[in-house]
């Protein structure tokens, strides 16, 4: 099992086994990982915090049908990035209140982001430190570089282009289903104690399946279970009180996931959810759960 430690500074930060948190300083094609230890990078004056009650920037006039810059989960279109793999991998990007965040390609990130339309800028980003294979391994890194890049952005009815301070396109994005509707496959979960995200136990299937009628099911690995759900326009979220069934786990490994899997979800009150991730926060912003469809 991959063990990953998760504290609430900028966002969601996980460390690698050793400890150390995870900065990525994307320079150019090179991504520089370095320590860090709070969420003490200061923004230029145009970027806004989260909590912030400044006025947020108006981005470039579109058609009133255009979706927000702000707000939006945009997908990575295909075609949108120089790099094999996208047909079956989907980076995303989300931005709101000064913050950034997404799937990478294998990992999630999250970081600052500075908005003066048509001015745009990202960074520093922190990722999560999951082992990736090779096709995510090269999406994420050519995903983040790119980011790294931008200096401005072009929003139309159904496209946004992120630009390189010379005007050349780096990313094109589109909008995906950001319907939590359906079922899922959990990738990942906050321990019960909220220090550490593991993967899921090799052997083990968690699964959620969120239904119209305001009801999620699934199974925690050793047993079935029931609740309600909700999902507000903002992505607060709302899941539980959760009932599972009684059967007795054949492991204490998969006792003690089953036990962290249903509080995480329970803690969840946020969610980015794209085409094929949903990645799920809680109150002290660190991510609860992670889900594939």
């Amino acid at each position: 099992m991959r063990e990953r430690r998760d504290e609430a500074a900028l966002g969601r930060h996980r460390r690698r086994p050793g400890g150390r948190w995870v900065l990525l300083a994307v320079l150019g094609p090179f991504v520089v990982v370095a320590a860090c230890g709070s969420s003490g990078d200061s923004a230029s004056t145009s970027a806004r915090s989260p909590g912030s009650t400044g006025t947020p920037s108006s981005p470039t006039s579109s058609p009133a049908s255009s979706p927000a810059l702000e707000g939006t989960t945009w997908e990575v279109a295909p075609g949108g990035l120089d790099v094999e793999g996208l047909d079956h991998i989907t980076p995303t990007l989300r931005l709101e209140a000064g913050r950034a965040g997404g799937f990478a390609g294998c990992n999630t990130f999250n970081g600052l982001y500075t908005l003066h339309a048509p001015s745009l800028s990202f960074g520093p980003l922190a990722q999560t430190s999951m082992a990736c294979e090779p096709v995510g391994t090269a999406i994420e890194r050519a995903y983040l570089a790119a980011l790294a890049k931008v200096a401005s952005y072009a929003l139309s009815s159904s496209t946004l282009e992120l630009k390189d301070a010379s005007g050349t396109t780096v990313l094109t994005f589109g909008t995906g289903n950001t319907s939590l509707l359906g079922s899922w496959t959990a990738t990942g979960y906050l321990t019960s104690t909220g220090s550490a995200f593991n993967s899921v136990e090799n052997g083990s299937t968690l699964t959620a399946d969120f239904a119209a009628d305001g009801t999620v099911d699934g199974n925690s690995g050793c047993n079935s279970y029931r609740g309600p759900w909700s999902l507000a326009a903002d992505g607060g979220l709302s899941i539980g009180p959760l009932a599972s069934t009684k059967i007795a786990c054949k492991s204490d490994a998969l006792s003690a996931q089953e036990a962290s899997f249903l509080k995480a979800m329970e803690a969840s009150i946020g969610a980015v959810i794209g085409s094929h991730q949903a990645v799920f926060n809680n109150q002290a912003g660190q991510t609860t759960v992670e889900l594939t469809r």
